[in-house]
């Protein structure tokens, strides 16, 4: 899920497929809603993500659902994630792709 600066919540949830590779990661599922454009007048921008197991334990996400948050200009969303102590943790999605290449201006 994703939680918006206007108080809006968007959700989806991993679509796995016989052959990994194949299954639908949840942040790609949540792209369009990432670049809808705001109503006139109100600002909408993603500012936290959070992708819970089915025991509430928070991940971060994996190489693809990273690589569009960087990419795509969501490096600055903050990620819940817990550690394998369950600790809580609140990285900028930025943090979690070491050095990012300034080739397409997203940082």
């Amino acid at each position: 899920a994703v939680l918006f600066s206007n108080g809006e919540i968007a959700s989806a949830c991993q679509k796995k497929a016989l052959e990994y590779g194949c299954s639908l990661d949840a942040v790609g599922q949540l792209a369009e809603k990432l670049t809808a454009p705001a109503p006139h007048g109100i600002e909408r921008a993603p500012r936290v993500l959070c992708m819970a197991d089915q025991y509430g334990v928070c991940h971060a996400p994996h190489g693809p659902g990273r690589a569009y948050l960087i990419e795509h200009g969501f490096g600055d969303v903050v990620v819940m994630c817990h550690d394998p102590d369950g600790a809580l943790h609140l990285p900028q999605a930025s943090e979690l792709v070491p050095g990012i290449p300034a080739w397409n201006g997203s940082t």
